[in-house]
């Protein structure tokens, strides 16, 4: 810590400051923003044999705060000579402003939509984000499912966004966090009732497609469940022997356990024409004019075939052709050896 520097930055009177550091020299400027807050400003380093420039090429680096006795936004070297070991960033300020008012907002609706002063939305970007919103839905309830043993309704989410700082906003904030938190906050519910009801308007829809997945036991999702809790509870197990049911006739393969349990995989996507194969399919089926909504996740959930063993991986193209994937219902079981991990219907 340079005592120097703390002094000088206390100091009302004076506003420049040269500063000896180990063997350099840095040159300081501050520039009063109220009464409260400088706008800080340096130059350096320059080896203590060479005469500082006069101030010259000054870089901006950050604010101090009189109250709290803190550098904000200040570089690293400024923080070091200083002695301050906290670094105090304003996107980290903004961060913890948009956490703390989302909880306030949460707090006080405490996850009832009658704390709210509106029960309809009337805003018409709302209302289109709404209709338009399904396929989010749609993914939400899935991951729900899928992640969750137990069900667990969603709730209210406060999506409040904390703007980008301006000087006078940030000075108010750092003077007193949480009066500025909870002048926010107020604002927030006063002038976004809608966005607030929207939250509840979408976690209707979500619960209602995660309880039509539930009640549909044919959707192939409860076979990707269980076969990814297989693959969870066997953690050590890196490679596994999968038989399929395809075309009537069974085929085995060997293939990465983490095929069958990584949530990037093709399973419970958007990418229902990702494949040729998948096209036809869904041509054939349902014919050219038909978007299959409600066969969904017949159509996108399936495994391709990206960690099967090359030599297995060839024997599938010449059956089943390149294009081919296999699907969730298609495999019978999937061994460690002779340690059955999933057998379909049990």
């Amino acid at each position: 810590m340079n005592t120097e520097l703390i002094s000088w930055l206390k100091d009302t009177k004076s506003n420049t400051c040269i500063i000896k550091y180990g063997r350099s020299v840095f040159c300081f400027m501050k520039v009063r923003a109220n009464a409260d807050f400088d706008y800080l400003y340096f130059q350096g380093p320059s080896s203590c044999d060479v005469e500082p420039s006069h101030m010259r090429d000054l870089v901006y680096t950050g604010i101090f705060c009189r109250k709290t006795g803190k550098l904000y936004d200040a570089k690293c070297i400024v923080r070091n000579i200083a002695g301050q070991e906290e670094e105090l960033q304003s996107s980290q300020l903004q961060e913890t402003l948009q956490l703390n008012v989302r909880q306030l907002v949460e707090n006080v609706i405490a996850n009832d939509r009658c704390n709210l002063r509106v029960t309809e939305l009337s805003d018409p970007t709302l209302l289109r984000a709404l209709k338009n919103n399904t396929e989010y839905i749609r993914w939400a309830a899935r991951e729900r499912f899928l992640n969750n043993e137990d069900f667990t309704p969603p709730s209210f989410q406060c999506e409040y966004k904390a703007k980008k700082w301006t000087d006078a906003a940030l000075f108010a904030y750092i003077s007193d966090p949480q009066s500025y938190t909870a002048r926010e906050a107020e604002s927030y519910m006063k002038t976004c009732q809608e966005e607030m009801l929207f939250s509840f308007l979408c976690n209707d829809l979500e619960l209602a497609e995660y309880q039509a997945l539930i009640s549909d036991t044919t959707n192939p999702l409860h076979i990707i469940k269980k076969i990814r809790k297989a693959m969870s509870d066997s953690p050590d197990v890196k490679w596994v022997t999968v038989t399929i049911l395809k075309d009537g006739e069974e085929f085995c393969f060997v293939t990465r356990a983490w095929e069958l349990e990584d949530d990037d995989l093709s399973i419970y996507s958007e990418h229902w024409d990702t494949t040729k194969a998948r096209r036809d399919q869904f041509v054939a089926r349902y014919g050219s004019e038909a978007y299959p909504e409600e066969q969904w996740d017949d159509l996108c959930c399936y495994y391709d075939r990206r960690d099967m063993r090359p030599e297995d991986s060839e024997k599938f193209d010449a059956r089943y052709g390149h294009d081919e994937v296999y699907l969730p219902r298609e495999i019978v079981r999937i061994t460690d050896g002779e340690k059955v991990l999933y057998e379909a219907g049990k």
